[in-house]
C-alpha cells in the first residue's frame, strides 16, 4: 500500500497511521535510518521519538540507546534488518541484499 507522498500529509488520519506502522515506501516518508557501524557488529538505528519504535528496538539484542548522539544501536542480525526495513525505516539496498532480506 503506498500513498501519494505529498497528499493531505499532515491533516490526514489514516496518512498519520499508516505513517506510523511503517506502510510507505517513499524514502522522504521513512520512520528513521538504519546505518551499518564501522565494526559492522552493530546496526546504527535514528529515529524521532516514538513510543511504538522504541519498543520494537528495545525488544531487539544488544538495544543501546545512545544520549549524546540520541540513537540506537542493536546487533547486526538478518531479522533485525528485515524487521525494521517492515517498521518503514530507510537503509541502503547494499545492506538489505547483504543480510538476505531483499
Amino acid at each position: 500500500m503506498a500513498y501519494y507522498a505529498g497528499w493531505n500529509k499532515g491533516n490526514n488520519a489514516n496518512y498519520r497511521r499508516n505513517r506510523d506502522l511503517g506502510m510507505f515506501y517513499n524514502e522522504e516518508d521513512a520512520v528513521g535510518t538504519v546505518t551499518l557501524s564501522r565494526d559492522k557488529n552493530t546496526l546504527k538505528v535514528d529515529f524521532p521519538y516514538r513510543k511504538y519504535l522504541v519498543e520494537a528496538v528495545k525488544k531487539m539484542r544488544g538495544a543501546k540507546f545512545h544520549p549524546n548522539g540520541k540513537y540506537w544501536t542493536v546487533e547486526n542480525l538478518p531479522q533485525y534488518v528485515l524487521r525494521l526495513h517492515e517498521l518503514g525505516f530507510s537503509m541502503s539496498s547494499k545492506l538489505l541484499s547483504s543480510r538476505g532480506c531483499e
